[in-house]
């Protein structure tokens, strides 16, 4: 194993070093444990039993490196007469360790049925006495501080070694407290160790492995004199084998290993450098290793690029990807500066970014060509086609990142400097602020269409796909670019459509004069960066006063420049402001070479479609496309979960729209990675679908509140498109306030009358309709502020139909569906709302129209009405909503008065006039409890409502009791004004009252008036004349009426 065989190399060294500290003990005298032992030399020729010494007679070099380390000051072992040219080899050799060169020795090697040619350095000792092999031993030393017994891997290892070389000994020496102790094992016991089986090894499967590898070797090792690699990764399970063999001719290979630069190698080794630079970068333990294998596996193949299309473009497209990895931030220390965290810590985005791009226009630019060449082969050619796939989809990603991570960000930036420079100037009143705010909004939508462009760029690049592939197998990086296209044109849809002509004035005319305004202002930004100082030009008011400040002298010491700086460094002498910014000035979409001119036949590219971006609503139009597009995969699945369901078509559509979305994000409660890597993709798809939504929604908002309501069918279209987003993406709590939106809609095309026209029907707010009839002598503010909160309204000439009725009905369906999404919570209010809203435009037309017009509805306008109206009621009695409440009380009892209008309507029945005098006084104990001065206008209205209720009743004394209930009224509501402060009574309440020139309050006049009415019908009717005219006269003074009123008049 690799890391066996660095322990064994570094044991190696070790044993080198102690060999010299050791010498002694092996020269003085054997060691415990074993007879005499020598080190035996490594011979250059002969065998093993020839004779030592070098030529002539003289000691060899290596007889004298050996000897070096085995001589001591009293134990002389140095041989006679090789003292001179022992120091003079050691001055000629010094600094190298006193060991044997590698694989000094040669080894046949018989395993299985094969014979191998092995060469050696392992350290070998013979006995003094015997000279025989069989009687050698290998010799090792464990590392200091270690157990003196070897572990199973150093007993493995020496195993294979002296069955490689047939040694039958093995000898380990270790240090401990100052003694070296020595043991002395068989080779053939190495595999068991006594006492302990589980530090044992299979001695056969030893040999068996060795004969699979030898059998591997033997039929992929096709080249006489070849030289091969085997290679096989740390902790892995597989061995690769690679072909190294040179070419036969040298010159060429010089030639071209001279012309190659840095990573220079021959021809013929170049393929196979690289591919082992190829498989080693996979394994690589850090991005900055795998860079450097990746790099020089493409700088080895740049010249052969075309012979080795597909292995540089490999080779190229793992390295434009290790680019494109965004690196994560390390979590800086709590001692960590605000200053110190923020500063970058690798190369900036855009850099990175721009890198990768360079080498994947290499590759498509190589494989666009290669692709179509004659004489390949079938099988490579499919191979070229996959990588050429792989790099558009590439590219097309690393543009989505360089968006993503380098011009948004960078356009924020300025964007927020920028303003808040212009800002400072206006707040000076400077007329550069307000002139640099046009240049601003031309730079602005300069930067959008820049970004634009690169974006139809990775467009183009990844339509070389397949639809199906691109939605199935490419569909986040589809949805991703679809999802920031559409975030692009729908900001340039922000411009107003006036403003077309002044933004593509001058440069922004053309894409390429875009281009280049963008390039002028990220490099002039991305420098100096955005002050008020900074951004005013020579010359201007706002630079004046910064040439007046007298200059602050530098202190410090700069350094001599380099030429390593940026461009326009070399003024200033500073850092730039935006380094992103820098880069991303050096970047033209327009000129990469590739695909350049496809690119500018692009319809959001060419600059004649440009204009109608604004003009035509184009970019607005198009962004939403996108963001349907990117939804696709959503929508197909709520599909295929379910059938589809319109907004507003019925709960059950309601509940198959809601059952549909959750099917994308089901498989998150799994558990497993994938599934949870498969739920955020699909909440980011729920995410474009709800930003989807918002715009339909806020585009239906903006046209319901033009001038003209005349045509609401855009808005509801909008609408139904926002309900449908919504319900797509899960969000039914928005999906619910976009119902409530279609409901308000449908509300105000049933108030609007069927003539077309204004109408001053009520009920445009948020709470009901507050239409109340105004009857003879009643005062109009007094009916008006009858009901909850809005605005009033006196009701329609024309008669309600159908196709009115039905909207209503829509509208209330909405709420009720609303309210189903949020289980209660929103649309239960609204849906109340709704049906005291058509209960009131009902029971205003109740006297004038008694059944509905185009219907064939049953039920009269009255029962539909008192319908409506207790649905309200019971709505707003579960809301606990006491205020709402009274509102519904006072309407269902004012609906039996207007039962009585009708022509020829006989007198209602006794029940119906004590439920209808139920329902007022419930709203006057209202009023009263809430503050009877708080609420004038309403107590006021509830009141006459229970007089007229009383004064109905079959009997002569109704009209009396009446007037005292009247009176009675009356005299509270006096007697809680003049109790009063001052100051306590709102001015509107004032004009309630009727006042003698002294200021005294004496009159309310909304009762004085009714009184009025209710006395002359009395008198025409011909019953207890005499009272009624005492009682008339009294109301026409203003004296009081009711009880006490003799002792009031008396006082």
């Amino acid at each position: 194993a690799a890391g066996r065989r660095r322990r064994r190399s570094s044991g190696r060294r070790r044993l080198c070093r102690r060999g010299r500290g050791d010498s002694a003990a092996l020269a003085g005298g054997p060691p415990p444990g074993a007879s005499s032992w020598q080190v035996i030399p490594y011979q250059e020729a002969g065998d093993l039993g020839a004779p030592k010494g070098g030529v002539g007679g003289q000691p060899s070099t290596w007889d004298l490196l050996q000897c070096s380390g085995r001589t001591t000051a009293g134990a002389p072992s140095v041989p006679a007469g090789v003292t001179t040219a022992l120091e003079a080899v050691r001055s000629l050799y010094e600094g190298i360790p006193p060991q044997p060169s590698r694989f000094g020795r040669a080894v046949e090697w018989r395993c299985g049925p094969y014979k191998m040619l092995l060469g050696c350095d392992l350290v070998v000792f013979r006995s003094d006495e015997k000279c025989e092999t069989s009687d050698f031993a290998s010799f090792k030393m464990l590392p200091p501080g270690e157990p003196p017994e070897p572990t199973r891997e150093d007993r493995l290892d020496v195993y294979l070694e002296n069955m490689m070389c047939d040694i039958t000994k093995a000898v380990w020496g270790s240090h401990q407290q100052g003694q070296t102790t020595w043991r002395v094992f068989n080779t053939a016991d190495l595999p068991r160790q006594a006492g302990s089986q589980d530090v044992e090894f299979d001695a056969n499967m030893l040999r068996d492995q060795g004969q699979r590898l030898l059998h591997f070797l033997r039929q992929q090792c096709h080249s006489e004199g070849g030289t091969y690699w085997l290679f096989r990764d740390q902790n892995s399970s597989c061995a690769e084998l690679f072909d190294l063999s040179g070419s036969t001719d040298s010159a060429a290979d010089q030639a071209n290993c001279e012309s190659s630069g840095a990573f220079g190698a021959s021809p013929s080794l170049a393929p196979p450098l690289a591919t082992l630079c190829l498989h080693m970068a996979k394994g690589a333990e850090t991005t900055s290793v795998q860079r450097q294998l990746l790099q020089k596996a493409v700088h080895l193949l740049q010249p052969l690029q075309e012979e080795n299309a597909a292995l540089y473009a490999m080779a190229a497209l793992q390295l434009a990807c290790s680019y494109m990895q965004t690196p994560v931030a390390a979590i800086p220390d709590k001692g960590t500066s605000a200053a110190a965290a923020k500063e970058p810590t690798g190369p900036s985005a855009a850099a990175r970014l721009a890198v990768a791009l360079r080498y994947l226009e290499a590759i498509l630019g190589l494989l666009d060509g290669a692709s179509d060449g004659d004489g390949v082969p079938n099988h490579e050619l499919a191979l070229l086609a996959e990588l050429r796939l792989q790099a558009h989809v590439t590219y097309s990603e690393c543009v989505v990142k360089l968006v993503r991570e380098a011009c948004i960000p960078t356009y924020s930036a300025w964007l927020a400097e920028v303003q808040k420079a212009s800002q400072e100037l206006l707040k000076q009143g400077s007329l550069l602020g307000i002139g640099s705010l046009g240049q601003m909004k031309q730079l602005s939508a300069a930067f959008l269409l820049w970004r634009l462009f690169w974006l139809c760029r990775a467009k183009r690049a990844l339509a070389f796909l397949s639809t199906e592939k691109r939605e199935t197998e490419c569909w986040i990086l589809d949805r991703d670019l679809c999802e920031i296209i559409g975030d692009t044109l729908y900001g340039l849809s922000r411009f107003p459509p006036d403003d077309s002509q002044s933004l593509l004035a001058g440069q922004m005319s053309t894409a390429e004069g875009i281009c280049k305004f963008v390039e002028e202002g990220l490099r002039s930004w991305g420098l100096n960066g955005g002050s008020a100082d900074e951004a005013a030009p020579e010359g201007s008011a706002a630079a004046a006063p910064k040439a007046a400040r007298p200059k602050k002298k530098n202190k410090r010491l700069t350094s001599p420049d380099t030429a390593g700086r940026a461009a326009g460094q070399e003024a200033t002498g500073k850092q730039p402001h935006n380094l992103n910014a820098m880069f991303l000035s050096r970047l033209n979409p327009l000129s990469r070479g590739f695909g350049d001119e496809g690119l500018r036949e692009d319809g959001l590219v060419r600059d004649d479609r440009r204009p109608a971006f604004w003009t035509e609503g184009l970019a607005f139009k198009r962004s939403l496309s996108f963001y349907e597009r990117a939804t696709t995969r959503l929508r197909r699945s709520a599909a295929t979960t379910a059938g589809g369901g319109g907004a507003c078509g019925g709960s059950g559509g309601a509940e198959a729209s809601s059952s549909s979305t959750s099917a994308p994000g089901g498989g998150g409660s799994s558990g497993s990675g994938a599934s949870k890597a498969a739920a955020a993709e699909d909440q980011a798809t729920m995410k474009i679908a709800r930003k989807l939504a918002h715009l339909y929604n806020e585009e239906a908002r903006v046209a319901l509140l033009r001038g003209d309501n005349t045509d609401t069918g855009e808005a509801e279209s909008l609408l139904m498109q926002a309900h449908r987003w919504m319900m797509l993406s899960g969000d039914h709590s928005n999906a619910g306030r976009v119902l409530l939106n279609l409901s308000e809609m449908h509300a105000r095309r049933a108030e609007r009358p069927r003539g077309g026209g204004d109408s001053a029907a009520a009920g445009r707010g948020e709470g009901p309709c507050r239409v109340v009839e105004v009857a003879e002598g009643e005062d109009q503010a007094a009916a008006e502020s009858a009901g909850a909160k809005g605005s009033a309204g006196s009701p329609s000439s024309d008669d309600f139909s159908e196709e009115q009725y039905c909207l209503w009905l829509k509208a209330i369906q909405c709420c009720e569906e609303a309210s189903a999404l949020n289980e209660g919570g929103l649309g239960r209010r609204e849906g109340a709302f709704a049906h005291l809203r058509v209960g009131v435009h009902l029971s205003i037309r109740v006297p004038v129209q008694r059944r509905l017009l185009g219907s064939k509805r049953p039920e009269t306008l009255a029962e539909l009405a008192d319908r409506h109206f207790g649905k309200a009621l019971r709505a707003f009695d579960e809301l606990r909503e006491e205020r709402e409440v009274a509102v519904c009380h006072f309407h269902m009892a004012d609906l039996a008065l207007q039962e009585q209008r009708i022509a020829g309507a006989p007198p209602l029945p006794k029940a119906r006039i004590v439920s209808a005098l139920r329902h007022a006084r419930r709203s006057v104990e209202y009023w009263e409890r809430e503050g009877a001065l708080q609420y004038a206008k309403d107590f006021i209205s509830s009141h006459i409502r229970v007089a007229r209720l009383i004064e109905c009743h079959p009997r002569s004394s109704a009209i009396s009791e009446a007037l005292e209930h009247l009176g009675g009224a009356e005299v509270k509501l006096l007697e809680l004004a003049k109790s009063s402060a001052s100051g306590g009574v709102a001015a509107e309440t004032k004009e309630l009252f009727t006042t003698k020139p002294t200021g005294e309050k004496v009159a309310v006049a909304a009762f004085r008036r009714e009184m009025s009415r209710a006395c002359q019908s009395g008198l025409r009717q011909g019953e207890d004349v005499e009272r009624l005219k005492t009682l008339y006269r009294r109301v026409l003074r203003n004296e009081p009426i009711g009880v006490g009123a003799d002792a009031a008049a008396a006082a």
